[in-house]
């Protein structure tokens, strides 16, 4: 790795604050580093010398480091139209799953929020203080207006460094982040929501500024809140927010530190898949605590003001109708794409997901198993209208479950993931959802033998099951996948 600016001494920056001369005055004053620690949790590693010496960290090494392209998930092409059975197929036996499943009965990793409201109710109050209402993907949310100046831009490490040290003298930072938190456990916003908040009263602030002077605002916060996030600048002069996340992400840059991952997060008016080259950014001392990963899933829903978008899918006698909150749309349009599991294990809106089991519990009630399973896939098969997400949205975008009921068409992703989630609730079927090459689908184990594709897991027999096969019956498996090992992304209890 290359060098990109002077040096200081190392054993400078890891003095303890204790041990400097009284000429010396802390970053960060007296009462907001109370407020900090107690929020933290009172540190017993380094975590307090790290906060209260980032700023010396920032005037110091930067180091210059190659970036990565985004991956992408399934690199495979989606058919462009659905494909349909049109002759019976011979029975195999599939490959058994090359991979471990995650279970979905497995307690959330995710940090506990506030209790659940309504979301028909949501309305998230104002915080104390002066409040400042701004635009947040098309809702009003209101925070503190804090009384501190940013820099036109921060250009150098310089700047960053000089910034940094303003906004900790400024006697602001500890009713802001209360405040911060505070609507974000209304509104139910994880770790990565609760960044892309900071991110939107930036903007609305300190409109008269540089991107780099906002992302610098948003980089002190989310580490005083206690969050690992880096500053980044690209060899053009780009500055961006570099964060680890619990989750790997697709079609997004990354740099790696230490042999974690650090994902590009820019502007709107830069694209992060597009960024290559180097990256120069601060470097801090190895072996210190710098912070918690952020974490994408959405466990227990969100709670956010409510716009109503009905919805209506009928087919074969089946009928599945109601409202999604069409607020959720423009906040999740471009959230960064996960792995697919972690969109089946995540929850936008518990009340809405409860009225679907019963609506199909009450339908499907009194049928054998294996006719409600067929039953319920036919609808699924014939009731969504098929498009790739290159097609509708011009990149890919797998749907969290309420997003398949909003947009006018979706995948075999988004299809899979409704289907094993009715499959399980509605009906009690443990089912699999699995990954092909260019394909996501279904795998069920049911109470009574049948012929048909199916592979041996665990002792257990899982029929294929596919929502994107249209006419396709419990055990028949797409012809081009009769002999390709799947990969289980994801348990469905």
């Amino acid at each position: 790795m290359r060098k990109a600016m002077i040096l200081l001494a190392a054993c400078s920056m890891l003095v303890p604050a204790a041990a400097r001369t009284s000429k010396q005055q802390p970053s960060t004053p007296g009462k907001f580093k109370e407020f900090r620690d107690k929020m933290l949790g009172n540190y017993k590693d380094y975590r307090d010398k790290v906060l209260d010496n980032y700023d010396k960290f920032l005037d110091g090494v930067w180091t210059e480091m190659a970036t990565f392209k985004g991956e992408e998930y399934n690199p495979k092409p989606k058919p462009k139209h659905v494909p349909e059975l049109k002759q019976k197929e011979t029975p195999v036996v599939l490959p058994v799953p090359d991979m471990p499943a995650p279970d979905s009965s497995e307690p959330s990793s995710a940090p506990e929020k506030s209790p659940s409201t309504p979301e028909r109710a949501a309305t998230p109050s104002a915080a104390t203080g002066t409040p400042l209402s701004f635009d947040y993907h098309g809702m009003q949310m209101q925070l503190p207006a804090v009384s501190v100046r940013l820099m036109g831009a921060c250009r150098d490490k310089t700047d960053f460094a000089g910034q940094w040290r303003n906004l900790a003298r400024a006697d602001f930072a500890g009713d802001f982040i209360s405040a911060v938190r505070k609507l974000s456990d209304e509104c139910k916003l994880n770790d990565y929501l609760t960044f892309d908040l900071l991110m939107s009263y930036a903007g609305h602030m300190f409109p008269e500024v540089d991107s780099s002077s906002r992302a610098s605002f948003v980089h002190f916060m989310l580490n005083n809140m206690g969050y690992d996030a880096r500053l980044g600048i690209t060899d053009s002069g780009v500055t961006m927010l570099m964060l680890p996340l619990k989750q790997k992400i697709f079609a997004r840059a990354f740099m790696e530190i230490d042999g974690q991952r650090y994902y590009v997060f820019t502007d709107d008016k830069h694209t992060p898949a597009d960024i290559g080259g180097y990256i120069n950014t601060c470097q801090l001392p190895s072996g210190v605590d710098a912070g918690s990963h952020f974490d994408l899933t959405i466990p227990d829903g969100l709670n956010l003001p409510y716009k109503a978008h009905t919805f209506e899918v009928n087919y074969g006698g089946m009928q599945l109708k109601g409202e999604v909150n069409a607020n959720l749309m423009p906040l999740l349009y471009r959230y960064p794409q996960m792995p697919m599991g972690d969109y089946a294990s995540s929850t936008l809106m518990p009340s809405l997901r409860e009225d679907l089991v019963r609506q199909v519990k009450s339908q499907l009630s009194g049928m054998t198993q294996l006719d409600a399973v067929n039953t319920l896939l036919g609808f699924i098969q014939s009731g969504f209208q098929y498009a790739t997400d290159e097609e509708q949205h011009g990149f890919e975008k797998p749907y969290f479950l309420e997003e398949t009921l909003y947009y006018p068409k979706c995948d075999c992703e988004d299809r899979a993931v409704m289907y094993g989630y009715l499959l399980s609730k509605a009906l009690g079927v443990e089912n699999h959802l699995i990954f092909y090459p260019g394909h996501e689908s279904v795998a069920v184990t049911l109470d009574s033998d049948i012929e048909g594709d199916n592979y041996v897991y665990k002792g257990k027999r899982y029929m294929i099951s596919d929502p994107t096969f249209i006419g396709a019956a419990t055990g028949v498996c797409m012809p081009q996948y009769k002999t390709t090992t799947p990969k289980i992304d994801y348990v469905y209890r």
